[in-house]
């Protein structure tokens, strides 16, 4: 039974980690560059965050929407 939760919480969090880590990762040089100007950081944090707002959060709405139907279809009836 706790391994139906793990499989599921993992099936939920998916679209948006695919989209936040790698993002994550690819930005930190542009971070190091801006490290030293605060104001072109906030800039640089905000642009990122909003894209990634916009990526993640319909991706994880959508997947709540297909959710009744995707479990069983991946993790079976039981």
């Amino acid at each position: 039974m706790a391994g139906n939760y793990y499989m599921a919480s993992e099936i939920a969090t998916m679209p948006a980690r695919e989209v936040v880590v790698p993002s994550g990762r690819a930005l930190i040089p542009t971070y190091a560059k801006v490290a030293h100007d605060e104001i072109e950081s906030r800039k640089a944090f905000l642009q990122v965050f909003g894209l990634v707002v916009l990526y993640a959060l319909p991706a994880g709405i959508g997947m709540s929407v297909v959710a009744p139907d995707l479990v069983p279809l991946l993790l079976g009836d039981q």
